[in-house]
């Protein structure tokens, strides 16, 4: 037993290390912060081929300070970091455009391309959902579980169990630093993103628009569709509310398609795991959502992918086709939304790299090793039958 602890230590030691070199930009001093924050800007622009691409610029990291969604006083954002838990200050020089990410997409929605359920999923597999229209990065992908206590430094699933702690769960969120006013953290090489449903970043983003209609874009989506809030006010009025059709599944846990059958977690269902919830809401991918009318005001169920078809019943969001596709952040688990209606682009695939980076990941190349630097150790750690687990569709890593 000693000299596994020891090796798990050295071996999550390793991890560590390698992921601070695969990225490898340390964090900047906060002290450091730039004179002229540049501001978040998307662009779009139509190819030769018909397709509608959109480009990101801008630094990609929140404000400073945010206003609290009640309106009493701020909530210090960068102050937050580094903390006990979080070792990580914001980078001040990451961006989003050029000479940083290079974020694009190809704009699906603009194109028209409204998903049905008849088409696979993507899992997130890591990979950031998208980003805020402040610049912030929306990841909400978390550690594995390995069969043991809750480790931080699991983030590519290496006893491939398939069950992926939820960040936003209170004790997860405690142990990775994320607090719970703010809903983000730090990773190393200082990029600062989001786990949870940002609400004081929302209410900086909506507080000029309070009582217009229809819904207000506030992000985009790595697969090309707008990202929407979950309250939007209808025509004649109304205040609707997009609702998550999640629940946490019933009873203690036990195999979970899609999981590895010799590592399930012990406990109830109640929210630990991202597995613990299943979908309820009987809503098909790309159908005209139903408003339900009562005394308790209007609500709209949305699909597995906490997305909805805007146009039929509810108004399309500015400057998008009369019918279009729109993810949603809601208060309710998934509060990011989980599934990809659509392959994501390289470009948000690549912000944690699919392979290893810089020297030392040449090293560990050389030497036959690697303790999970890059996405490709998510595949890796799943061969044979348990490659399921992250590729079900049959599809080739990504």
């Amino acid at each position: 037993m000693i000299e596994e602890f020891t090796r798990r230590n050295v071996v999550n030691g390793l991890a560590a290390l390698g992921t601070a070199m695969v990225y490898p930009i340390w964090p900047a001093p906060r002290a450091a912060m730039p004179p002229s924050r540049e501001p978040f800007s998307t662009h779009v622009r139509r190819m030769p081929d018909g397709q509608w691409v959109r480009d990101f610029a801008g630094h990609a990291y929140p404000p400073e300070t945010l206003p609290r969604p009640n309106g009493d006083g701020l909530v210090h954002v960068h102050a937050a970091f580094p903390s006990a838990n979080d070792p990580f200050a914001i980078n001040l020089a990451l961006r989003l455009g050029d000479g940083g990410f290079g974020l694009k997409t190809i704009d699906r929605a603009l194109m028209g391309e409204i998903p049905s359920d008849a088409d696979p999923p993507w899992l997130l597999n890591m990979i950031p959902f998208g980003v805020l229209a402040d610049g912030t990065v929306l990841d909400p992908s978390g550690p594995w579980y390995d069969g043991g206590r809750p480790d931080p430094n699991n983030p590519f699933d290496r006893n491939c169990t398939g069950w992926e702690y939820e960040v936003t769960f209170p004790s997860v969120a405690k142990l990775v630093g994320v607090p719970e006013e703010i809903q983000g953290h730090v990773q190393p090489g200082g990029l600062f993103h989001y786990h949870g449903r940002p609400a004081a970043a929302l209410a900086a983003l909506t507080r000029d628009r309070p009582h217009r209609s229809g819904p207000q874009v506030v992000g985009y989506s790595a697969d090309g569709y707008p990202i929407i809030d979950h309250v939007m006010t209808l025509d004649d009025g109304t205040v609707a509310r997009l609702r998550s059709g999640y629940e946490l599944r019933e009873g203690r846990r036990s195999f979970v398609t899609g999981t590895n059958p010799d590592y399930v977690p012990l406990g109830r269902h109640d929210g630990l795991f991202v597995q613990d919830y299943v979908y309820a809401g009987g809503v098909a991918v790309g159908t005209t959502p139903t408003i339900e009318r009562g005394p308790r005001g209007a609500f709209v169920t949305l699909d597995r992918h906490n997305g909805v078809v805007l146009g039929d019943t509810l108004p399309a969001a500015p400057g998008y086709p009369n019918r279009h596709y729109a993810y949603v952040l809601t208060p309710e688990w998934p509060q990011i939304p989980r599934l990809f209606v659509r392959e994501p682009d390289v470009s948000f695939r690549e912000i944690i790299p699919f392979t290893p980076r810089g020297a030392f990941a040449r090293w560990l190349a050389h030497i036959g090793m690697d303790v999970g630097g890059s996405r490709s150790s998510l595949y890796a750690n799943c061969q044979g039958k348990l490659a399921v687990t992250k590729l079900p569709y049959g599809r080739p890593p990504y």
